[in-house]
């Protein structure tokens, strides 16, 4: 095929650059400062200044959860009058709520300048794995490898216990072997794809969440919970249901041998089965969702989120009540 004929050993694309941009004329955002190259500083690419980072931004989130929920969210929460059982599930939403809104639009400002967000075949270009990396890529994914780390802790030892234990178990495990191959195998641009595509949703996700606890001390009305609640189902089906296969794994798995050749794609059959494996858990939830919109339109239920509800086999449940 003709993208076979467009890839060399220096870069994916041989033929000329005006001719190419004329191949896909989309907008590129170029306005903002430059990124820098992280082949200006190859130290932060060693695994000990790597794991060293993930660490630290690891003890940061322990003890940046425990201010915000001592001196934000709890009396916040006391402040609405919220059932003090909430008072956990309200501040565990709240933290989240407020890094995944944090982090996309960091995120969302970094790659709107990138060619391959505006059209996802520019992943490949420039000598693909081995494309230099920016720097702000490099924190934005340590700190998400600090975040999910921290993340697996408090969901074996701190968080309170849901249904979907063991699928949340495995989403964590799975992201961080996604964030680690972004950053030994080269697939870092599939990795800022994969986040801008998510992390969007977990910020709907936790704003409901929150309000569902202030409605069950406060009655809020139909006619404002749900335009509050359409967000949610809108931006899971948009952004991890169309535009994360679209993006991500249609690219990764598809056209990644088409274009560069099996042989440059490295841990191929490893990264891909990782991506398989998290789309499927956001058809899963997008399921649960579709049911508490179910029972909540056929007036058998509420907006409250299904998995709540002590998990009695969970680790943690066990680890608690000892």
């Amino acid at each position: 095929m003709l993208l076979h004929t467009w890839y060399d050993a220096d870069s994916v694309l041989s033929i000329d650059e005006e001719e190419y941009r004329s191949l896909f004329p989309y907008p590129y955002f170029h306005y903002l400062p430059a990124i820098t190259n992280l082949s200006d500083r190859p130290d932060l690419l060693a695994p000990t200044h790597l794991f060293r980072n993930i660490f630290l931004f690891a003890i940061f989130f322990c003890c940046l959860r425990f201010l915000l929920v001592r001196f934000l969210f709890k009396p916040f929460a006391r402040y609405l009058e919220i059932i003090e059982d909430d008072y956990e599930l309200f501040s565990e939403s709240g933290i989240q709520m407020l890094y995944y809104a944090s982090t996309w639009i960091v995120s969302a400002i970094c790659l709107s300048r990138e060619d391959w967000f505006w059209d996802p075949f520019y992943v490949f270009e420039g000598n693909f794995p081995n494309q230099p990396m920016g720097e702000e890529y490099y924190w934005i994914m340590s700190c998400h490898m600090g975040w999910y780390t921290f993340g697996l802790f408090a969901h074996l030892f701190i968080d309170i216990p849901k249904k979907d234990y063991w699928e949340m178990f495995t989403h964590h495990v799975v992201t961080l072997a996604l964030l680690y191959f972004a950053f030994v195998k080269g697939y870092y641009r599939f990795v800022m794809l994969t986040l801008f595509c998510h992390d969007i949703c977990d910020v709907f996700l936790h704003t409901v969440k929150m309000a569902k606890y202030v409605d069950n001390v406060r009655t809020v009305p139909d006619i404002v919970q749900i335009p509050a609640f359409l967000p949610l189902p809108f931006s899971w089906l948009v952004f991890r249901l169309f535009l994360f296969p679209r993006m991500v794994i249609y690219n990764s798995l598809i056209q990644c041998p088409r274009i560069v050749g099996i042989e440059n794609c490295s841990y191929y059959w490893v990264y891909n089965p990782l991506l398989i494996v998290l789309y499927i858990l956001q058809v899963y939830w997008f399921y649960l969702i579709l049911k508490i919109a179910y029972k909540k339109l056929s007036g058998k239920g509420t907006f409250a989120d299904i998995r709540e509800g002590p998990d009695k086999t969970g680790m943690a449940h066990k680890i608690k009540t000892k």
